[in-house]
Parts: C-alpha cells; structure tokens; sequence
C-alpha cells in the first residue's frame, strides 16, 4: 500500500507562497459551519467541537498535546502509542453518512520533514473516495518540503489537479480544501489563496463518501507533524471566506447569491459531428460552466468561456442541450433556455451554421480559424442570406500601413476557414461547395489594374521544403471585373508559385462585372475534384451553370514530393495593399458571407450534390429540360400495340442525369438503357394482363448534380401508342 502511494504522488508540481503570522482561534465563517476544533484543550484525549454540533474528536496512540506558539497543538508523534507508527485523530460521530458530500476543510499543519509522512484524512483502507495527504521532505539543495494532497473519486482514480504545496520546515502553514459534487469541482487553498483545482471525470457521479472514516491518521517513521484550528463545513467557502479563515480577519457574508442564467444560449450544427453551442458573456464571470446533452452532463466549461464545440455525434441526429452557470461558492444558477438542433445527415462534412454565435468581434469564432488582420470579422443579423446571421469582414488600409510594410503581419487578409472539422479537399475526390457572399453597393473598383484581391479560394497546401503554395482555384477581382480563376498545371511540371516565370498557366473560367456583385447576395455552387490529369471545375452561379472545365485542376509545386489537396477560405485577401500599396485607391473593404457548406460522397453509397449544399432554398443547379419524347410499338403499326409487342418510348435529356431515369408504361416499370449521348430508352413487353387502351406514360428525369428532377407524362413528337390485342 505504502509503494502503490509513493506512485500516486509522484511528479506532482510543488506551489511556492507566502506565509503570515498564524491567525489561530480567529473568528470564523459560521453558516453551514458542521465542526471547529481549535485544539486548545492541552491534555485529555478529547478534541472538542466548539459548533452547535459538538462532534468532539478522539486522540488515539500516538496523538499527543503540544504546545507551540504559546498554544495548545496537536502533534502527530511515530515514538509514543501502542499501534506501531500511526497516530489519530479520528472523528467517531462523524462517518460516511454525516460527512458532507459537497464542503470545505480547513487546518493549520506544521511539521519537519525528516521522513515520508501520510497523513489520510477520510480513510478507510478499503473502499474509495479517500483524502490523501502526504508530507515530503526536501532533498538535494532543496530548502523547503511539500504538502502533497490527493482526492480519490468514487471509481478509484485520483482526481486531476491533485497538487504538491511547498511548505517550510517547522513553519504552520494553512491549508483550506474545498470541493463541490454537485458542479464536480473542487480548489485547493494554501495560505488563503487558490494553488490548484481538481475536478471529477464527466461520467464519475461525484464524490460521495462512502463507509469512510473522518480523520487525521498519520503514518511514517518520523512523521513529527502539528495541527491547530480545523473547521469543516458542509457547503463550499468562497475565496473571501478562505482568506479570512488564514489571516483572522472579520468573516464576509456568506455568498448565497446563485448567478443568473446564461443568456441567448443556442445551438448550431457545424457538421454531421460537431455542434457549437454559445451563449452571452455575463457582467460578472462566474466560476465556470455546467453543459449538458440529453440531460447527460457533457462538459465543465471554464467561466471565462462563451462557446463549446460538442463532437463525435451522430450524423442527422436530434440533440437537445441546457447549460447552467456556478460560482466559487458552489452556487447554481437556473437553468439556460434549451437549445435544440439536428445534425445534418451524411454526406455534407460542413454546414457553417452561424447561429448560435452572439453578434458581434469576435477573436475566436467556434469552429472557424481566422486568417489575417485582428478584430476584422464579425457575427452580424445583416445583411445575411438566411437565417438570422452572417458574417461580416472590415479591415482598413491603415491596418496595413501601421505595420510598416511587415508582410509577416499578414493584415493584407481577412479571411475565414472551416475548422469544425478541418476539411482537406482530397485529391482524385469529387466534392461540392456552396457559399454566398456581398458586396455592398458602395464597393469601390481599383483601377489599377495590379491592384487584384481575392473573395474566396481553395488554398494550396504543400509537402515542399520552400512551403510556397498557391490557391489553385479562386475569386478573384481586378479594377470592375470579376474572375473565377483556375491555375493549369503540366503534370509533369514542377511550378514554383512566387517565381514569375515557372508558374502555372492561368485559366480564367468566368469572367463578369463587379457591378453584378454589389449590392446583393451572390450565390456560388462548386463541383470540383482536384487531379493532376483527370479534375473538373463546374460553377453555377445564382442556379446558372457558368463553367464547365474537366483536365489538369491542380499542379506540383517546387520540391515537393506528396502534395495535400486544398482547402477552403474566404472573407478577403487584398495582397495589393502590401505588395504595391502606392497604387492602391481604397482605404477599407467591407463585405458579408453566409451559407457555407460542403460536401462530398461518403463511399457508402450516399451521393453529394448541389441541393445539400446551395445557398438559401430559392435555386438549383439546373432543372433537366426533356426533350424529343416519342413512342413506338414494333410491328407492322407503330401507333399499335399487340399481345408481344415491344412499346419503346425514348426521349433526350440536356444534361447527363446522375441516375437513370424511373419510367412506368401502361402501368409497369419499363427496363431503362441509356446512350449515345444523354438519349434514354424505356421498353416493355406487351402480355395478357395488359389493358387495352392508350399507353400511359410516367417518367422521373434527375439532373448531373441530382437535386432537381422533372416529371415526363405524355409524348412530344408523334402520338402515344394504343393496347389493342
């Protein structure tokens, strides 16, 4: 047992902190106050309680009166007493069933530190949920000793934070221990100020006593230690009330004041895996945060936090959460409004859903990582393209100039990238992206014509030892044009991006005025898969298809010998301000994004398309037009069909269609073939159970990205073929 705690408390930090004169038998906070021993008897084997409870204490073997200070103590002697080398100070009154469950302990202790000493203070050798103890010598040209002190929740493990306090030979140091079941948190205190905080694991129910003793035993070969003044309460004390414990000063009032609810709490779906809760910083930081999902407590937040992501869920599940604020004292406020959300179902891999975030600067945003200037972005309610928020990026040329031309800074950029989870646009995989981004209609053009910014991109990422990347596909504007911009690669080719004469060709998939952007929402869908040799690009945008590219859609950069694929940003990359800022014309940008998604086939045979990423409701990426439907029967009548006839209705799709179509005839699934081209034949066979009459017709015609679908009923060229066996 004594090998198996030396592992306990090895490599615990040591806490160095003054020390005043010892304030012994001071007046003490006196609500929810369960025993106060001051020790003074001097002789006798009584502890006595001097509370309204009088739970006196009993010293057993080698506990012995002393006096120190020109007071009675109470030393822990290993040389006196008939069990060997422990000594007790034990509290019979005072078991499992009275001892408090959330409370506070308090002491002075003074020892020398010749030898190892432990000093458990709830403790019954068998079961759990001890108070360890431990004083240890110093060694080397160490000058001070330390008290190390350990809790053991309900399971057996050692709570985190369990901490080594420093403590000076033969100096009375004070020691406060203070710990919270119900909001899991506990702090311990030295000389009246905070050296550590432990807490329970999430899943632990809390630490709850359990057939333990209360009481100081100690164990050691010469363990030599003192104690005076000890006082247990069954509720937590607040920092005041532990500092005026230590240095004898007038107790403050008891805090039972609970803070108040959390405000505009709210959920937000990041992913299939990741939802952001968040909420309003209050006036008055409270001591942390209590969250929960399902009624299950998932997280201690610290009281310095607004937001959490919760991940590892379930994809296109429901999930409810409630959060409720604590204060040093133990104090629970009421519960925050529930907040509930679903997370989207497989494939989209990021939603960006700006809910749940408090309006607003923000230096962090959950589940984003921004790049460039500081205090550029905010959570605004508008402009925004649905819902209620969106982004909005405001920097300033000065921003820049302050810097002194310090490229390093990067304030040439605002920008935001998804980080809820990171996505990698993997190579050789076809993946969908949807945003929607404004510019207000007071944007001003450059016009010189060098004077290039970019609104998104998807950013190169390298292996290269020069860690030079370029964004192979992006937005960019120069003077009152509007470009989409594709970078072409030899495969073959290694490309330095910052050289001006080995790059990659430029490919302009787009082009249109600046004037079509101001002012309004501008919707943007991509399908890409970024190859060597075998990608594509196609855009829509606002629901019309503007570039269609299939080859080379990424290039090697310069020593580099396995290339990451891309990602995500956008916001704006105004790198003419450093670059040539003598030419530049306009002083600050301003501009909003909104409905960022993107999405991709998770290989278990559900498809991306444009529909789970598009921007608001109000598009698609291309209805199918059909075209050309006719019918025939084989034979000698093609407008007549007999028992053994094959009717065959074919018809021609404008686009390729991402699953055949569904064709019925006379009432029965036809067999569908397809080609050349997006030509479609369906067919049956004529037989006995047919009903005379004319053929009907119902065909679902799906498009290439598989989010909008037309509904064929009758023919357009010729007449519908007529049952008549």
């Amino acid at each position: 047992m004594q090998q198996f705690r030396r592992t306990i408390f090895s490599g615990i930090a040591t806490v160095a902190i003054g020390a005043l004169a010892p304030a012994f038998g001071a007046d003490i906070p006196q609500t929810g106050l369960m025993g106060h021993w001051k020790l003074d008897e001097s002789s006798g084997n009584s502890a006595i309680d001097v509370s309204a409870n009088h739970y006196n204490g009993l010293l057993q073997y080698g506990a012995l009166w002393t006096s120190d200070t020109g007071r009675s103590a109470l030393k822990f002697s290993s040389t006196a007493g008939t069990s060997g080398t422990r000594s007790f100070l034990s509290f019979p009154a005072i078991g499992s069933a009275v001892f408090p469950s959330t409370g506070s302990l308090a002491f002075w202790i003074k020892g020398s530190f010749t030898n190892a000493s432990y000093l458990p203070v709830l403790d019954n050798w068998a079961s759990r949920n001890h108070i360890f103890m431990r004083t240890v010598p110093p060694s080397g040209s160490q000058t001070t000793g330390s008290l190390q002190i350990a809790l053991q929740d309900s399971t057996g493990a050692y709570l985190p934070g369990s901490t080594g306090l420093s403590m000076n030979e033969n100096t009375w140091t004070h020691i406060a221990l203070v710990w919270d079941s119900l909001n899991k948190v506990g702090t311990v205190y030295k000389n009246g100020a905070a050296a550590s905080q432990f807490f329970w694991g999430i899943a632990n129910p809390g630490w709850t006593p359990s057939g333990q003793l209360f009481q100081f035993a100690s164990s050691g070969s010469s363990p030599d230690m003192m104690l005076d003044d000890i006082a247990l309460y069954q509720r937590v004390l607040s920092p005041d009330e532990v500092t005026s414990i230590y240095a004898g000063t007038t107790p403050p009032v008891a805090d039972t004041v609970a803070p108040l609810a959390p405000e505009a709490f709210a959920a937000s779906a990041l992913s299939p895996a990741n939802v952001v809760v968040a909420w309003n910083l209050p006036a008055e930081q409270p001591g942390g945060y209590l969250l929960y999902r399902n009624d299950t407590l998932i997280a201690k937040v610290a009281g310095s936090a607004n937001s959490y992501i919760d991940t590892n869920l379930a994809a296109g599940t429901a999930y409810a959460y409630k959060l409720y604020a604590f204060d040093a004292s133990g104090n629970r406020s009421p519960v925050s409004a529930l907040a509930q959300v679903a997370t989207p179902a497989l494939p989209l891999l990021f939603s960006g859903d700006l809910e749940a975030n408090p309006l607003g600067k923000a230096s962090l945003i959950p589940g984003w990582i921004q790049h460039g200037a500081a205090n550029t972005i905010s959570i605004v309610d508008a402009p925004t393209r649905a819902g209620g928020k969106a982004f909005k990026f405001d920097f300033n040329f000065s921003d820049w100039y302050r810097i002194v031309g310090d490229q390093n800074a990067d304030v040439r950029r605002t920008e935001a990238v998804p980080n809820a989870p990171a996505v990698e646009y993997v190579l050789g995989k076809s993946y969908w992206t949807g945003l929607s981004e404004y510019l207000p209609a007071d944007w001003v053009n450059e016009t010189n014509a060098s004077n290039d910014e970019v609104i998104w991109q998807f950013h190169g990422a390298t292996d290269g030892p020069s860690g030079a990347s370029q964004q192979p596909l992006s937005l960019s504007i120069r003077g009152d044009q509007a470009s989409v911009v594709l970078f072409v690669g030899d495969p073959n080719t290694y490309y330095d991006p910052q050289s001006k004469t080995v790059r990659p060709a430029e490919n302009r998939l787009v082009t249109v005025p600046v004037s079509q952007l101001k002012g309004k929402w501008t919707d943007w869908v991509i399908q890409s898969k970024f190859d060597y040799t075998d990608g594509y690009v196609r855009i829509w945008m606002n629901g019309v298809k503007v570039a269609d590219y299939t080859g080379s859609t990424i290039y090697h950069s310069l020593g580099e010998s396995n290339q990451h694929g891309p990602y995500l940003k956008f916001g704006d990359y105004k790198w003419s301000w450093g670059n040539s800022p003598g030419g530049t014309i306009v002083s600050n940008r301003t501009l909003y994004a909104d409905e960022i998604r993107i999405a991709a086939d998770n290989g278990a045979g559900v498809a991306a398309s444009c529909a789970l990423v598009k921007p608001g409701d109000s598009i698609t990426c291309g209805i199918p037009a059909v075209t050309n439907v006719s019918m025939a029967a084989d034979g000698n009548s093609p407008s007549v069909a007999k028992a053994g006839s094959v009717i065959t209705v074919s018809f021609t799709v404008n686009q390729a269609s991402k699953t055949p179509p569904q064709v019925t005839l006379a009432g029965r699934t036809a067999n569908v073939t397809g080609g050349p081209g997006n030509t479609w034949r369906a067919s049956i066979t004529v037989g006995a159970a047919d009903a005379d009459g004319e053929v009907g017709l119902y065909a679902t015609v799906n498009n290439q990205e598989g989010d909008a679908t037309t509904t064929v009923t009758s023919v357009t060229t010729g007449v519908p073929v007529l049952i008549a066996k």
